[in-house]
């Protein structure tokens, strides 16, 4: 998080990655991208000692070393694919992040997820959109990487649409859910998206929807655990106050 945070606040380290990820030493890769390059070789030496050792016949000398290999890095193994992940998604929105120009709330948060993107055309065919599919936010910019727009996911309606000249996409409605929460998408689109086949269509609603589902049921899960915990401050609180009664009323009656 110190090398993403120095990209946004230090000129001179930004212009200095800039330079180096143009260089054709580095191959187009960015910092994160090597940084992740270490951590990358130990699920590889895991893999190694376990095909290895299914390989190995079970009355060898170097089965039991082998099997005390692979235990001992597989809970690395689990620790390190878990952490790899995590690098790649922020590489993947910090990537997002440099390329799209304006002002908009810094995109690097956490518990954000990256998920996919795409390029689309507006319905009048007149402009190009790039969309980004976050799990808690849907992000937009032109084709000159400019920024355009973005809906939270709790706020997002997608639907069917088809232009006049027949060509079919899907639109995107921003509502409250909190003055709105039976909203349906009558209003004008914050965004239109023409696709090019019906597949490519149907899969983007799908991920849309799949993402608004999963997002809503995580701040259900959320809601559920702050009441949860509300409750259970209620109850000490008025297990205290009794006991506090109790001690007064002993003290009264000279017990």
């Amino acid at each position: 998080m110190t090398i993403i945070n120095a990209q946004k606040t230090n000129d001179k380290f930004l212009e200095f990655l800039k330079n180096k990820r143009s260089d054709e030493k580095t191959g187009g890769l960015n910092i994160l991208s090597f940084l992740i390059m270490p951590i990358q070789r130990i699920p590889r030496y895991y893999n190694l000692f376990r095909d290895i050792r299914s390989c190995t016949e079970e009355s060898s000398s170097e089965f039991k070393e082998l099997k005390q290999c692979t235990d001992r890095y597989y809970n690395l193994y689990s620790v390190i694919t878990d952490r790899r992940q995590r690098l790649e998604n922020s590489a993947k929105i910090l990537n997002v992040q440099n390329r799209v120009r304006g002002k908009y709330d810094p995109l690097m948060i956490e518990g954000r997820t990256y998920l996919r993107e795409g390029e689309f055309e507006d319905d009048k065919g007149k402009h190009m959109n790039i969309l980004f599919l976050f799990n808690d936010l849907i992000f937009w910019c032109n084709q000159k990487y400019e920024f355009q727009g973005t809906i939270p996911m709790a706020h997002v309606i997608v639907s069917n649409t088809t232009t006049e000249a027949n060509k079919v996409g899907f639109q995107l409605h921003s509502f409250d859910p909190m003055n709105n929460p039976n909203a349906k998408p009558t209003d004008k689109p914050k965004l239109v998206c023409i696709c090019t086949k019906v597949k490519e269509k149907m899969d983007w609603m799908k991920k849309i929807s799949d993402a608004i589902t999963a997002h809503k049921d995580k701040l259900q899960t959320l809601r559920a655990r702050a009441h949860s915990s509300k409750d259970d401050m209620h109850r000490k609180i008025s297990v205290s106050l009794m006991d506090l009664g109790r001690k007064v009323q002993e003290k009264g009656s000279g017990k």
